[in-house]
């Protein structure tokens, strides 16, 4: 099992009781989700101290986060690129760049 697979599916229970619904964000400013992220790493370690697989696993977490984070905002902003662009904080072809390698659907939703 991954760690990404782990943390979002065997620990998700525990982020989720730390939000008081599903559509609440935590501030994203504050050390709240940070601390939460750091939690769900360092339980991970602990629970796997001696076969925790080695090679790729930043990359490997960093995909699996900016994925669904750049599809959300692009959700959100109804496929604007140039919106999503400017709340990502990031260049349109930046975006547009990422898009392509993430496998991301160029079209407007």
């Amino acid at each position: 099992m991954s760690v990404v697979h782990h943390i979002v599916f065997e620990e998700s229970d525990d982020f989720q009781k730390e939000l008081n619904s599903p559509f609440d964000c935590p501030d994203l400013s504050s050390r709240g989700l940070s601390d939460l992220v750091r939690q769900l790493f360092r339980d991970y370690f602990e629970a796997h101290q001696d076969d925790i697989p080695t090679g790729g696993l930043y990359e490997c977490v960093l995909t699996e986060i900016e994925k669904p984070l750049i599809e959300e905002c692009l959700r959100a902003t109804e496929g604007n690129q140039k919106k999503a662009s400017e709340i990502l904080g990031m260049n349109r072809n930046t975006l547009r760049k990422k898009m392509t390698q993430l496998d991301i659907a160029v079209d407007r939703v």
